[in-house]
């Protein structure tokens, strides 16, 4: 991270694309793994192909760790609301908390939706139950008058073999609309060459979900709690005690660490208990669920600052029903209990 940082014209705001394989610690740390693999005795195509893969991850993990590792967690319920929030937004108003950052899913609906990604696109994980889906974003060099941004989808099922990587890249002016983030690509890239994955339904709906997170992220009166990682906490506590008690810790934390993360993140809460969000799942899945949820149920959507407020950022307004039968549930808000 200092020889980036040291680097001429350096800046905050900055990330690596292109230029990461020519950084001298990089080419070094490849070549090293390399020839550790073959040493090892395994077969040189393989080892390259495994150092090749090694250097696919190499890019959102480097600025993930520039960017001083900025995760949000987003619960259950705020993932179900945000995938059936309306986005009708300009680019404009889509801007990124940090350079880069993480936005980890570990929600059922958000996974069985990778999954369904997954088993179209025919990757090792097809078929294969996950257990997180980490999108990390950032911001990447475009031509005047657009921004790009670049989406590192990885999927995990956490089962002792490489999470599975997928990319997006986006390429937005300040007046394109919904369709125009999402269908959005650089100029150099021909839309009908790209691989199948790209246009799925499934991958469309996972960036507009990403698109959705990052808006509420930075939308007005979200504050962002830290939740400290249970793993760091128990390490913490440890340091002050005998090596009998740093023992025990060390064996709990090694067998916490399949279920916890050791990152620290900022917890995007949901507003509704889980037993309100299944029975809201329950509706979806009937018969006549989806003419029920139109009947019903104002989705999620995005409210513009009046021109008289102080603070311009968007308002978030989650979906709430509509209709005397269901009156009752309209006027308060909702807290996930954890």
């Amino acid at each position: 991270m200092r020889y980036a940082r040291g680097q001429p014209g350096w800046d905050e705001t900055q990330t690596l694309r292109e230029d990461l394989p020519e950084f001298t610690p990089v080419k070094a740390f490849l070549t090293a793994y390399l020839d550790r693999l073959i040493e090892g005795g395994t077969e040189e195509a393989e080892a390259f192909s495994d150092a090749q893969l090694l250097g696919s991850h190499l890019e959102y993990c480097v600025n993930f760790e520039l960017h001083r590792r900025k995760l949000f967690f987003a619960d259950a319920a705020l993932a179900w609301l945000l995938a059936r929030t309306s986005l009708d937004i300009e680019g404009r108003a889509l801007r990124l908390p940090f350079p880069c950052f993480g936005v980890a899913f570990m929600d059922r609906a958000t996974l069985e939706l990778a999954e369904a990604l997954l088993r179209k696109d025919g990757g090792i994980l097809a078929g294969r139950p996950l257990q997180i889906l980490t999108v990390y974003v950032k911001c990447t060099p475009a031509p005047a008058g657009r921004r790009g941004l670049s989406l590192s989808f990885v999927f995990d099922a956490r089962e002792g073999q490489w999470p599975y990587l997928l990319g997006r890249e986006l390429c937005l002016s300040e007046d394109d609309d919904l369709d125009g983030i999402l269908d959005s690509h650089f100029a150099d890239v021909d839309p009908d060459r790209l691989r199948g994955a790209f246009k799925l339904p499934e991958m469309r709906r996972l960036v507009h979900l990403v698109v959705n997170a990052t808006l509420y992220a930075t939308s007005a009166n979200v504050p962002w709690p830290l939740a400290q990682s249970p793993l760091r906490k128990l390490r913490a506590e440890s340091r002050s005690r005998g090596k009998a008690k740093q023992a025990r810790v060390a064996r709990r934390v090694e067998e916490l660490s399949d279920k916890y993360s050791g990152e620290d993140v900022f917890y995007l809460p949901g507003r509704i208990p889980i037993s309100q969000l299944r029975a809201l799942e329950q509706v979806e899945r009937q018969a006549n669920g989806h003419e029920l949820m139109a009947r019903f149920m104002v989705r999620g959507h995005w409210r513009r600052a009046s021109p008289g407020w102080r603070d311009r950022r968007l308002r978030w307004i989650q979906p709430y029903w509509k209709g005397p039968e269901l009156a009752a549930i309209v006027e308060r808000e909702y807290k996930l209990k954890i």
